[in-house]
């Protein structure tokens, strides 16, 4: 039986490796072949589903470059990952949001490499990140607001971000009950700059 090598996680600092081996069963009525699944590892994988969720973790508090060398990967296949699982319509909002009163996000802009910019949406009052959409763009960000079911979106009463004016329209068009506010990060920056 073939095995294969898969990067699983840490331990005390060293990379842990499964020897992995699929085994292959055939169906008694149909002869169909089947290779068995195995939970965390997704086919032909190289890399565990356990060590994409530490690379995400590292992301909290890393670069792209120092999570990618940590982890072994290279920053497009983290990149790809990363816009894998988080999408906007995997998003329970009813189960997250029930049974909330009011809601505070954040949109924030970040660049992968050079020109090369995402957009994070934040629930600022839980602490959590929602969604990582594929760029800064004025219609990727409204597309994602008109996802937010309307009984949701009522609730948001402050979107968090930067001074761009395409941000403050975006918000009076989207979420006209909501008032946009910009956070300290983005007038410190301001503020060194006129100096």
């Amino acid at each position: 039986m073939k095995r294969r090598r898969v990067f699983h996680c840490f331990f005390l600092g060293r990379k842990v490796y499964l020897q992995v081996s699929k085994r292959r069963f055939q169906c008694s009525s149909c002869h169909r072949v089947f290779t068995e699944d195995l939970p965390g590892i997704r086919k032909w994988a190289k890399r565990s589903d356990l060590l994409w969720l530490t690379a995400f973790e590292m992301l909290r508090y890393l670069s792209f470059t120092t999570s990618s060398k940590l982890t072994g990967t290279s920053y497009c296949s983290l990149r790809r990952e990363l816009l894998r699982v988080i999408k906007s319509d995997q998003i329970d909002w009813q189960r997250l949001y029930a049974r909330e009163d009011s809601l505070i996000i954040g949109i924030d802009e970040h660049s992968f490499r050079g020109q090369r910019m995402a957009t994070t949406i934040t629930d600022i009052s839980n602490h959590s990140l929602l969604a990582v959409l594929k760029d800064h763009r004025k219609q990727t960000i409204r597309i994602f607001l008109r996802s937010i079911p309307p009984e949701i979106k009522e609730k948001i009463r402050e979107v968090c971000g930067d001074m761009k004016w395409m941000s403050v329209k975006l918000v009076e068009e989207e979420l006209p009950q909501a008032k946009m506010v910009v956070d300290k990060f983005h007038l410190t920056g301001c503020q060194h700059e006129d100096r």
